[in-house]
């Protein structure tokens, strides 16, 4: 689930609710505590596609203002917690990985997951065969990016006309 997906108005009203990303998706505005995190383009980063392949993302392009890589927010959190997560570095971050999903360090292959079968929903209804319908009604806004762009609302809405 994506955070634009949550539905906020489930939360109760005295939860406490921290918001970690770029771009300010809708959770941005309930938020008590803002942690802004790097981009993809701003960081080093290893990604799954949806075929399967990990990929690995260098910076395009400099970090912006207070905004900092995800893995060292949760490391500085850990340690403000009281329960210190032992990664210094991407390097020690990828090490863990390696031990946990080793599958995410063979780049631009399609790898079996490394999850356990015990993990794994059981599926009890049969998959329809009937066409999907449309998703969504303006796939050039489906995300917080995009969203947040002027250019594409201008675009987006010449392309609805």
């Amino acid at each position: 689930m994506g955070a634009d997906d949550a539905n906020l108005d489930d939360l109760p009203k005295d939860a406490f609710v921290l918001y970690q990303g770029h771009h300010g998706d809708r959770g941005v505005y309930r938020a008590n505590v803002i942690f802004p995190s790097s981009a993809f383009s701003e960081k080093e980063g290893t990604y799954e596609n949806t075929e399967g392949c990990a990929q690995w993302t260098i910076p395009a392009v400099p970090t912006v203002g207070d905004s900092r890589d995800d893995w060292k927010i949760v490391r500085a959190l850990s340690e403000v917690a009281g329960v210190r997560l032992p990664y210094d570095s991407l390097m020690a971050v990828r090490a863990r990985l390696s031990r946990v999903a080793p599958n995410l360090l063979n780049v631009d292959v399609r790898e079996r997951s490394t999850i356990s079968e015990e993990l794994r929903p059981e599926f009890k209804q049969k998959l329809s065969m009937a066409p999907f319908g449309a998703a969504v009604e303006n796939f050039y806004m489906t995300d917080s990016i995009t969203r947040s762009s002027k250019i594409m609302a201008q675009c987006s809405s010449t392309l609805l006309k």
